[in-house]
Formats: structure tokens, sequence, C-alpha cells
């Protein structure tokens, strides 16, 4: 005669034991991108960057909608890059200090007097000087291009689970190129849906799904800023991985260095895998009990 209770303990042990190995690979594969020599060359270019405040990114945003990354003339030249004559440079305000001495301990330090007016330009301006090489670029993630049976289930599953938490998915690729162009989806978090790419084969359809209902999952009730993003998107890849890796498909071609690209730091993925593990319990155990 079957104990079902034993049973059942049993089968919630193997589910935490997969899970916490499909985690553990996500740690470790993600570290091995970040310590590539791909890796490490973009974030020492990167790093030679001026950081903008919010304000001087939305002015950069209005008037070059498309731009990626800037810096002045003579950063650009410095990087090997030269602004092509006759473009237009972009206007930010530049901070003016002035160094004050206190009047009674004799201290100085430097305070905020005023802005000035310069001019940044986009990458897309610009040119590579002969002899410079190309501009260390982030490594891009691989897409999936399996189309298993494995995949196939877990997307129907899947989308009777969104379905189940009131999350619809439809598959709309003009709607979603005008919100976010070139995306395999994307979460619609004021409106509390999915909007899929329709070319998707089933192991990437299956993927973002899982990568989409993550985000459904985990930062339904959040108040995000832009700040917040790389953690955001290091959390819900982590999941999608870890839930496709329990399942059988392997996603590690695209979701170790997606997670990279958006992270950027070790500490960042580590402070991410606590979420990402509790929520993959969630997709798993709605998958394996069914949907109803």
């Amino acid at each position: 005669m079957k104990d079902y209770g034993t049973e059942a303990m049993e089968g919630s042990e193997r589910r935490d034991r997969k899970v916490r190995e499909a985690v553990e690979l996500l740690d470790a594969g993600v570290e091995k991108v970040l310590d590539g020599d791909e890796f490490k060359r973009y974030l020492a270019f990167s790093a030679r960057f001026y950081r903008y405040s919010a304000s001087n990114c939305l002015l950069i945003l209005i008037q070059r909608p498309n731009a990626t990354r800037v810096a002045g003339y003579r950063r650009w030249q410095e990087l090997g890059r030269q602004v092509r004559r006759g473009e237009e440079g972009l206007k930010i305000l530049a901070p003016i200090f002035r160094t004050v001495e206190d009047e009674e301990g004799g201290d100085k330090r430097r305070v905020l007097t005023s802005f000035k007016v310069v001019k940044v330009f986009d990458v897309s301006q610009t040119d590579s000087v002969p002899g410079a090489g190309p501009m260390p670029e982030k490594p891009r993630p691989k897409p999936l291009s399996g189309d298993s049976e494995a995949a196939r289930a877990l997307g129907r599953s899947l989308l009777a689970f969104s379905e189940s938490e009131g999350v619809p998915v439809t598959e709309d690729d003009a709607e979603l190129d005008r919100l976010s162009p070139g995306a395999r989806g994307v979460y619609l978090l004021r409106e509390r849906r999915i909007l899929l790419r329709s070319t998707l084969p089933a192991d990437g359809r299956a993927k973002t799904l899982a990568h989409e209902l993550a985000h459904h999952l985990l930062h339904r009730d959040a108040e995000a800023t832009e700040a917040d993003r790389p953690a955001l998107e290091a959390e819900a890849e982590g999941t999608a991985y870890a839930v496709l890796s329990y399942f059988g498909i392997d996603a590690s071609e695209y979701s170790f260095t997606y997670v990279a690209r958006w992270a950027e730091r070790k500490e960042v993925v580590r402070a991410a895998l606590s979420n990402v593990q509790r929520t993959v319990r969630t997709v798993i155990e709605a998958v394996e009990w069914g949907i109803s």
C-alpha cells in the first residue's frame, strides 16, 4: 500500500533539489560570462563613460531618442573615435563648482554655484579612427532555436497558468515593435497582460513566456525605476532559465548572457537568486499540479 504522504514529501524534496541545482548552474554560468575576456573588455571600456543625472538622461532622450552611448568631443577622441563633421551635439547641463573656505575652521569645500550648457555626441555620430579597432560591446545572448515537444508542452502549461493569474497572453508583432522594438516579449504592468512575438520557436516561446510571467509574479506590485531594471531582469530571466532547466530544456546559451548583460556585477546576480528560487517553485508547482 502506498504511503501518499511520504511520496508527496519525497516529490517535494526532489523538486527542491532540482531547483537548487538549476539555480547553482545559473550562478556559475553567469559568473563565467562576467569573468570572460569579452565582458571584461566591455566593462573596462564602459567605465570610461561619465554617468549622467536623471535630468540629463531625459534631455538626451528628448533630443535623440535612439541614443545608446554618449560622450564629449574630446572623450570620443580619447576612445579612438571621431565625431563626424557637421554632427549636431546634444545639449546637457554641466555643474559649475567653486571652492569656499569655512570662516571658523578654515576647511575648504566645493559648492555647486550654477550650471552651463555643454554638448555631447552619441556613438552613432562618430566613426572609428583608423587603427583604433572596434568598440567593445556586451556579449549578445544567442536566441533559442529549438522546437522541442517538451517546450511546446511547457508553453501550453505556462499559458494556462498565466491565464489563471488573470494575465492574458497575445501575439501582436506590430504592437510589440511599437512598445519595445525587437523584443521577443513584454509584460505590460499597468494592463496586466503579456505580449509575445508570433515567430518564436517553441523553446524560445516557452522561455520568453516564463520570463514575462516571472515579471508578473515578482514585480507586479513593485514601484520600480530604471535603476532597478538590472535586478528585475536578472530575476525574471533567472526564473525562466531555472524553470526550463527543471523540465529538461537548456536555455543556458541565451539566459546566462542575458542576465550578465543586465546585471553586469556578480552581487546583483547573487541578490536575485533567492527570489528566483522561490518563484521557480511557484511556477513548477502550478505546472506539475495542473491549472484548472
